[in-house]
C-alpha cells in the first residue's frame, strides 16, 4: 500500500509539472501558442468535416482512398498477395488526416508467407495529397506514398 501511494504521488507531481510547464510556455510565447491553437483548430474542423462526409458515404472519404492506396502497395510487396486479408477500410478507418494534405495510418494484414503459413503483419504508411492545379475549384489531387513499412510486433 505504501509503495502504491509513492507511485501515485510521483504521477500527480508529473502531471502538475506538465500542466505548469504548458502554462508557462503559453504565457512566455503567446504568439506561438496562438499559432499552435489555430493549427489544431483547423485540423479539428477538417476532421469534423471529413467525419460528417464519411457518415453520409463511407466510401467517398479521402481516408478510404488512402487506405486502398496503401493496401494496393502492401499487396505488391507480399509473397502471396492473393491470400491477403486486410482490415476493412470502411469499418476500421485506419487512416487519419494530420493536416496539410498528410495522411497517416497503419493496419494488419493476414497473408501466407513463403512456406504457406498464414501470418499477421502490421504495416504503417504516410501519404501526401497535392493539388494538380492551383485553381481552388479544381478537386483533382495527386497522391504520393511518402513511407510504407512493415513493423515488427
Amino acid at each position: 500500500m505504501k509503495g502504491c501511494l509513492g507511485c501515485l504521488g510521483i504521477l500527480l507531481f508529473s502531471a502538475m509539472l506538465v500542466t505548469v510547464g504548458t502554462y508557462i510556455w503559453r504565457v512566455r510565447n503567446p504568439a506561438e501558442a496562438a499559432d499552435y491553437d489555430a493549427r489544431e483548430a483547423k485540423i479539428d474542423r477538417e476532421n469534423a468535416a471529413r467525419r460528417a462526409r464519411l457518415a453520409r458515404d463511407p466510401l467517398a472519404g479521402d481516408e478510404f482512398k488512402m487506405c486502398k492506396l496503401l493496401e494496393d502497395n502492401v499487396r505488391d510487396r507480399l509473397v502471396a498477395p492473393s491470400t491477403a486479408d486486410f482490415e476493412s477500410c470502411v469499418w476500421h478507418q485506419p487512416i487519419t488526416y494530420k493536416g496539410s494534405g498528410v495522411y497517416d495510418g497503419g493496419f494488419y494484414v493476414d497473408a501466407q508467407n513463403g512456406f504457406g503459413a498464414k501470418i499477421r503483419s502490421y504495416w504503417t504508411g504516410t501519404v501526401t495529397e497535392t493539388k494538380d492545379s492551383p485553381d481552388p475549384a479544381d478537386r483533382h489531387f495527386t497522391y504520393k506514398i511518402d513511407s510504407l513499412e512493415e513493423l515488427p510486433h
